[in-house]
């Protein structure tokens, strides 16, 4: 039990801002408006997946320490036997809309970079799976179509991208999108098609480092909210 209370406690200390930090509130150009709306919602649902579901385990994070044959196998294999057939987003938003759900975040792109959405910017993604749908656009639809304002996450540090510069999978600061401009740009063309190509984005979660791309987001779509990268919205 002390070690189960242990652990949720560093997770709560990890999740809380640092002392020295900007606040993320910091710089915001979320509508005051918007903010309110976005209070007055309560009930979301996330939609946490990609293409490691396959394997049963926590998103993303079986990569970070792993051995080079898992990640070479995670990122040339896992695509070619991502299929999934009972795929039906009408009947997940129709469940929602019965659960009272009021918005809905898909996780466009997780930390292993695996994109759930058509993009030009990477072959790591849905479009070179056997299932090729876009994911991502019949969700939203899906969505919209019951009255559930949809929303966007994303992950700003890439994993696929590390592995293909010869970097050590991690997130710390050194290899996040600050210190790799490359790493910036490569984030900012994924940002632009999401937040150009997909309609209206209600809600933006940019979960990592968020210099750069909140203000793409709100430059592309100035009423969308952004939560992580805006507000504070510490986990546990």
């Amino acid at each position: 039990m002390k070690t189960a209370f242990a652990t949720l406690l560093a997770g709560l200390t990890l999740a809380l801002p640092v002392s020295g930090q900007r606040s993320p509130q910091e710089g915001s150009l979320n509508e005051p408006e918007r903010l309110e709306w976005f209070r007055d919602q309560g009930f979301g649902l996330f939609i946490h997946w990609s293409v490691d579901s396959q394997l049963g385990v926590v998103i993303s994070h079986s990569l970070p320490g792993a051995s080079d044959d898992f990640a070479r196998r995670f990122f040339t294999e896992l695509p070619k036997t991502f299929n999934p057939h009972k795929f039906y987003p009408s009947d997940l938003a129709s469940l929602a809309k019965l659960a009272g759900v009021k918005y809905v975040v898909l996780t466009a792109k997780h930390h292993s970079g695996f994109c759930l959405w058509k993009t030009k910017t990477t072959d790591f993604g849905v479009a070179h799976t056997p299932f090729k749908r876009d994911i991502t656009a019949e969700l939203l639809d899906a969505f919209r179509a019951q009255g559930i304002a949809p929303g966007l996450y994303f992950s700003p540090d890439d994993f696929w991208w590390l592995w293909k510069h010869n970097i050590t999978i991690n997130r710390r600061p050194e290899v996040q999108p600050p210190m790799q401009k490359d790493l910036l740009q490569y984030d900012r063309s994924q940002v632009r098609e999401l937040m150009s190509n997909y309609g209206k984005i209600d809600v933006v979660f940019f979960d990592g480092p968020y210099e750069g791309l909140r203000d793409l987001a709100w430059q592309l779509q100035p009423d969308t909210v952004v939560t992580r990268g805006a507000i504070s919205t510490p986990e546990q």
